[in-house]
């Protein structure tokens, strides 16, 4: 079978065909846009098998990665649970430093800039605005038939819809 770019040439070169006034090209044009019609569909049905294999495969794949996601949160609670378990037991011995024969254990300063905590209201002076485009605001403006200069309604995008 011919591959769908094979198919959409020949397509098109049926198409320049379908331009001639001679009868017995209407009649060719005729007929073998019939039987193209046809390898069209099957080469179609055959993207809908496989996209639904796909879709199959898809779908085990992002449960698998949901399983995994929770795995990794369990065992980041579970490190961090006995990170703190040791250092909180650290802390009420009065040691900032343990050795072993494997490891070494320190309690140490984060490092970075110190972190801000705000006790109070902040003065405008301290503070910054944000602007940004009401895109609700400019939307109904727009359907509401205004011109507006700095906007205009883009055009909407196509999809293939397979059922």
């Amino acid at each position: 079978m011919a591959s769908l770019f094979e198919l959409t040439a020949e397509y098109q070169a049926l198409l320049d065909l379908g331009d001639s006034i001679d009868p017995k090209d209407q009649q060719t044009f005729l007929d073998t846009l019939e039987s193209m019609d046809y390898e069209v569909g099957l080469k179609a049905d055959s993207y809908a098998a496989v996209r639904t294999m796909l879709k199959g495969r898809r779908d085990v794949v992002k449960g698998e990665i949901a399983r995994l996601q929770a795995v990794l949160k369990t065992l980041d609670g579970n490190i961090s649970r006995m990170e703190d378990s040791l250092q909180t037991a650290m802390v009420q011995m009065g040691k900032n430093e343990i050795k072993t024969d494997l490891h070494r254990f320190r309690i140490v300063n984060n490092g970075g800039v110190l972190p801000i905590v705000i006790d109070g209201d902040v003065p405008d002076s301290y503070t910054k605005v944000i602007l940004e485009p009401d895109m609700a605001k400019i939307r109904a403006a727009l359907d509401a038939g205004e011109q507006l200069p700095f906007a205009h309604l883009g055009e909407r995008g196509t999809h293939l819809r397979i059922s």
